[in-house]
């Protein structure tokens, strides 16, 4: 059997705060345009998110948004899994039959959540909006269509989701418009004022970021360094405690974690709390965005016997850096000392590491399309990337407990 191919997308509040995810799902190796059983991807989606991987990895927090197909609603899937846990998302291309009617009836008395995706008014639609508690509008239809839409929706005073947000201008519009959920990639932009300028300590943080990168450290001058900082020898010993490492006994020094972590990780960790310090008026999704393609890059690098894991760490790690600072790239990166093919992937080469960056890119937005022939021009196992994706997802969400 083919291994699952599944990304996340968070959807957040008017806050920017992360509300749910909402999972997106491939099969596995065929070609996505041949792979129509809708019924048979979502029960894989199911069964690796709930039994083999575990709901509370994937999404510690938040439920998560699930598409169900008609013959799916017809057999009540959903009512197998926590209501607290999960928002039942009903496509667009939905019959509203009587059976589907009763169906959501059911979901609704006992305490289940439904979205209705990518809404348009259709025959027996107003059945469907009366049994469900979200409504999602696409932004790409157009301002004109979004305000006829809503005109349509007041009566109904029911949560509305804008979807495919992709600017801060698209997300402040909806917000005047009184859209309490928003899904798109808006928050991965830079918001760039003109004129604006990195301050010196960001400047002096980004530049530590890279040191501890690239040196070996002395572990005595490391860890003069940390009990230096309260805050990161409480959050070091913070980790090294957590259930991610299930320790049987605790660990009370900075020296012994210090030893337990490992230079590598040591330096990860140190680089994930230092950037958080950057982006610290940001959504923590953009952190934990970075975070995770930093170990999707290193995983990929390490599959393909590069020798250089750090470095593809790093380009992971500062490739939002545009969007934390909210300026340019280029100016982001000015005056760092990165490696050329760091400097020349962020600014969108198509170098080696170029192509890593952008195969990790694709897979985190579930552009599985596009994911087959690169993974072929890098001579990468496509059946394995899920498997590097969960391993980084469930180390940045172990860290980012301490976001």
């Amino acid at each position: 059997m083919s291994k699952v191919f599944l990304a996340r997308q968070p959807i957040f509040d008017r806050a920017k705060k992360v509300f749910a995810y909402e999972l997106l799902f491939r099969g596995g190796l065929e070609d996505v345009y041949s792979f129509h059983d809708g019924d048979y991807a979502t029960k894989r989606l199911l069964a690796t998110v709930y039994t083999t991987i575990g709901v509370d990895e994937i999404s510690p927090n938040h439920p998560v948004f699930v598409n169900f197909t008609y013959n799916l609603l017809k057999e009540r899937l959903p009512l197998a899994f926590p209501k607290e846990k999960l928002v039942i998302e009903i496509l667009e291309d939905i019959e509203v039959t009587k059976e589907i009617i009763e169906v959501c009836d059911e979901f609704y008395k006992k305490g289940y959540r439904v979205a209705l995706d990518d809404f348009f008014f259709k025959k027996d639609i107003k059945e469907l909006i009366d049994r469900s508690h979200i409504i999602k509008l696409d932004f790409r239809t157009g301002r004109d269509e979004i305000v006829k839409a809503l005109n349509e929706l007041r009566p109904y005073n029911k949560i509305l989701l804008a979807e495919k947000v992709e600017t801060e201008e698209e997300f402040r519009f909806g917000l005047d418009l009184g859209f309490e959920l928003f899904q798109g990639y808006f928050f991965q932009r830079p918001a760039i004022i003109e004129g604006k300028e990195i301050s010196p300590i960001k400047t002096n943080i980004l530049l530590l970021i890279s040191e501890i990168q690239k040196e070996s450290w002395n572990l005595e001058k490391l860890e003069g360094f940390i009990m230096r900082d309260t805050s990161i020898a409480y959050k070091l010993l913070k980790y090294i405690n957590s259930a991610f490492f299930a320790r049987p006994t605790k660990i009370n020094s900075v020296r012994h974690a210090l030893t337990l972590l490992g230079e590598r990780e040591l330096k990860a960790f140190l680089s994930m709390i230092m950037l958080s310090d950057l982006g610290a008026e940001k959504p923590s999704e953009l952190i934990l965005e970075s975070v995770i393609r930093a170990k999707f890059c290193e995983g990929i690098a390490s599959a393909l016997d590069m020798k250089q894991t750090e470095s593809l760490f790093i380009l992971g790690l500062f490739s939002l850096l545009d969007a934390i600072l909210d300026v340019p790239m280029e100016e982001a990166i000015k005056g760092l000392p990165l490696e050329r093919r760091i400097v020349e992937a962020l600014l969108g080469e198509k170098n080696l590491y170029g192509e890593i960056l952008e195969l990790v890119r694709l897979y985190m937005s579930a552009n599985w399309p596009k994911i087959t022939p690169l993974c072929q021009r890098l001579k990468v196992d496509e059946d394995g990337l899920s498997e590097i994706y969960f391993a980084s997802l469930l180390w940045a969400n172990a860290l980012m407990e301490f976001y």
